[in-house]
């Protein structure tokens, strides 16, 4: 296992063929190590539009990742970026930008994802009717206002249970919690 910026996957599970989708992609780290390590490709998805990508391996998006059919989406975005939602999470706080941003919905079927999108990770999990990649990599940001609880994350590891395997589960104390933010990796099962 190998972890980049908090995130957790398994190496030997990725080749120079494989597809790797980075959302919530804000400084390209995990993107660039991916392909510097393994030349694969690199879909690196993030809502900020203040983003910039630079680097021509990657195929750079600005867009929220839904669950739902929206085109368009409204993207609030306040402090250092790492607490900005899309409206699907939330309501406004009373000091933020905000902007109209289109909308990309995972379509299968990929090697890795990456998941650090600030909240919208619940919805997109939760609709789920298939698995989208051999293994996820995702954080649960119960230290935003997005947070649903711990009830809700054990429902979307019980309902993911029927595909994958949760192969890392690290409960941790960062962005000022105490205890209630994880990194979980789930592995596509073998049928």
């Amino acid at each position: 296992m190998t972890t980049i910026d908090e995130h957790t996957f398994d190496e030997s599970l990725l080749t120079p063929d494989s597809r790797v989708l980075d959302i919530g992609c804000r400084g390209f780290n995990f993107a660039n190590y991916i392909i510097d390590n393994f030349g694969c490709e690199v879909t690196a998805i993030d809502a900020d539009p203040q983003i910039r990508c630079d680097n021509t391996k990657i195929n750079f998006i600005n867009a929220v990742v839904t669950s739902g059919q929206q085109s368009k989406m409204k993207f609030f975005s306040f402090g250092n970026g790492t607490g900005s939602y899309s409206e699907e999470c939330f309501q406004q706080p009373s000091v933020c930008e905000v902007f109209e941003i289109p909308t990309y919905k995972i379509e299968p079927f990929w090697d890795l994802i990456k998941m650090d999108c600030e909240g919208a990770e619940y919805g997109i999990l939760q609709s789920m009717t298939a698995p989208l990649a051999k293994q996820m990599s995702v954080e649960f940001h119960e230290h935003t206002p997005a947070r649903k609880g711990e009830s809700v994350v054990n429902d979307i590891f019980s309902h993911l249970s029927q595909w994958y395997v949760i192969s890392g589960n690290e409960k941790k104390a960062l962005h000022g919690c105490e205890s209630n933010y994880w990194d979980v990796l789930f592995t596509l099962r073998q049928i």
